[in-house]
């Protein structure tokens, strides 16, 4: 009884022509709009190896009422969703998912499963799903594909919607975030972005790996405050921002002491998290993506006997960049406005503050004075 319980669904026992039968059922429930369109629900089967791509014409046109106010694409993997088939590979499910911003809603305009999980697989899958979409007029790539830190997602998605190896993308996406040569632009139609959430994931693991003998308090500690640091880094939207931030982390977890470089990179990290808005994402503003008409701010050095500009010889210093508005409120204001120790939240020796407070005034760093209350003119 558990055996047909399981099994209900199936319309035979026979994979090859249980999958068969579901096409041939999803072809006639589905006969599509014209010549020009797509037909059914599952395009393709194949038994070895295992691969289904899936999608129907509803999806392509729920894409094109959504695509105006965001068109972005997610793009992830998962497994452990079908049994695994005798002498393959585990079978993996890839889904490509939308955001609906009017409704506040998420759904899947496509998806694949394979058993060759390679980039070569998923860059023919892609391929396919844009080409199939593109038999409609009205249809348009995606301005921004999501994905995980997997290379064979990042290199099937730059070949598939950019015919760009991924050396070559990141070349002309250098060119354009610090040199400032918006004309490299004109080969890239979608901008590949790795997803924030995978990012502090991979960095928790792997705080998790390097920190796991040491003493367990000890641990706890370093893992929060570590952590913390890494999540105002995804709330950077400017790569000049980042690389501030980068660099006072490093400032702080790989300092031997407590020098002005300390000190003023926790003033930074604690004036940084008071001006995040973590409710602004709710507002859904309207996206804004780079292109011709934009001026880009150019970071490159230029060096006097070289041809090429090199931005890893900038020699970043932590007061560099000018205009920024961080940085004035971590110098303008005292110290103990900015809740340092509220940024690490557990500093709770009174004796280490107080050294941290005597280092702080001995620093030549211009403070903002404190307003007198009314009493305290009055008492004069």
């Amino acid at each position: 009884m558990n055996s047909q319980h399981r099994h209900r669904y199936q319309l035979a026992h026979d994979l090859r022509i249980d999958s068969d039968a579901s096409k041939n059922i999803f072809d006639n429930l589905l006969p599509g709009c014209g010549r020009r369109s797509i037909k059914g629900f599952i395009q393709e089967i194949h038994s070895n190896p295992y691969a289904a791509l899936r999608f129907c014409e509803y999806q392509v046109k729920m894409w094109e009422l959504v695509r105006e106010l965001n068109p972005i694409w997610f793009f992830d993997t998962t497994g452990n969703i079908m049994a695994r088939l005798k002498n393959q590979k585990e079978i993996l499910i890839y889904s490509i998912v939308v955001h609906d911003d009017v409704n506040k809603t998420s759904f899947p305009i496509a998806d694949f499963f394979s058993s060759e999980n390679d980039s070569i697989t998923i860059n023919s899958f892609l391929t396919k799903i844009v080409e199939r979409f593109s038999l409609y007029s009205f249809f348009k790539k995606p301005k921004v594909v999501v994905t995980d830190y997997s290379w064979a997602n990042i290199h099937a998605i730059s070949r598939a919607f950019n015919n760009l190896e991924v050396i070559d993308y990141l070349n002309l996406t250098f060119k354009v975030l610090v040199e400032g040569k918006l004309y490299s632009l004109t080969p890239i139609n979608t901008f590949v972005y790795l997803c924030s959430t995978h990012f502090l994931k991979n960095k928790i693991d792997e705080t998790d790996r390097v920190l796991k003998k040491k003493d367990s308090n000890e641990t706890l500690l370093v893992r929060k405050r570590f952590i913390k640091s890494f999540i105002l880094l995804q709330n950077c939207e400017t790569l000049e921002s980042f690389c501030k931030l980068l660099l006072c982390i490093r400032n702080i977890f790989m300092n031997e002491e407590m020098n002005e470089n300390y000190l003023k990179s926790i003033a930074y990290l604690t004036a940084a998290q008071k001006e995040i808005d973590f409710l602004k994402k709710t507002k859904f503003p309207n996206k804004s993506y780079i292109n011709d008409n934009d001026e880009i701010k150019k970071y490159a050095y230029k060096h006097p006997f070289r041809t090429k500009s090199n931005y890893y010889e900038t020699g970043y210093d932590f007061f560099q960049f000018e205009n920024d508005e961080v940085q004035k409120s971590a110098i303008q204001y005292k110290i103990s406005d900015l809740n340092m120790f509220n940024f690490f939240e557990d500093d709770n020796e009174e004796e280490n503050k107080i050294v941290l407070h005597k280092i702080i005034n001995s620093n030549d760093v211009e403070q903002k004075q404190t307003p007198c209350t009314t009493d305290d003119c009055c008492s004069d």
